[in-house]
């Protein structure tokens, strides 16, 4: 049994990016782009309950490649600086003529005794369909989705931004 992280890498915003700070039932979580701070909520929730994230399944369309390296290095640094176990990461690459293909991936990934943890942030525009494939197929099997999550950014209210329990 495993705690597993789904993702989908945005790609890196153009010009300047400032961090953002998001508010949690687990304090602030600081992020830069748009699946660290959601991704580092998850990494820091499991930890809380006495588990350790095993494996993050980070989807990334081509151009989204830049975001996947710096995307690594933050979590890297994260597990590092909040002294947690640093989960293996693995890419599925995709696009949005092979959603089927990319949720085939993402569900041999999965055992059937592993808790599933999802970032609904980030993606293409319709990359939610890909999660939703994959846990309606998963609970076909009976693995149960296990918390989702996704970071709710107000650029007029910083202090709005929330990470938002979707489960």
């Amino acid at each position: 049994m495993g705690n597993v992280i789904i993702t989908n890498i945005s790609s890196l915003p153009k010009g300047n990016v400032s961090e953002n700070v998001y508010k949690s039932d687990l304090g602030n979580i600081s992020g830069i782009y748009t699946n660290d701070a959601p991704v580092k909520y998850l990494l820091s929730h499991i930890a809380s309950v006495g588990g350790k994230t095993d494996k993050i399944i980070a989807v990334a369309t081509q151009a989204a490649n830049e975001a996947y390296d710096v995307f690594c290095k933050t979590i890297h640094d994260y597990s590092s600086d909040k002294n947690i176990n640093e989960p293996s990461i693995l890419k599925i690459p995709t696009s949005e003529q092979v959603l089927a293909e990319t949720i085939q991936k993402i569900v041999t990934e999965i055992n059937v005794n592993d808790h599933i943890y999802i970032d609904t942030t980030g993606g293409f525009r319709n990359s939610n369909y890909i999660l939703m494939g994959v846990v309606r197929i998963l609970e076909y099997s009976n693995i149960k989705l296990t918390k989702a999550v996704y970071s709710k950014y107000n650029r007029e209210s910083p202090e709005d931004n929330s990470i938002v329990d979707v489960t």
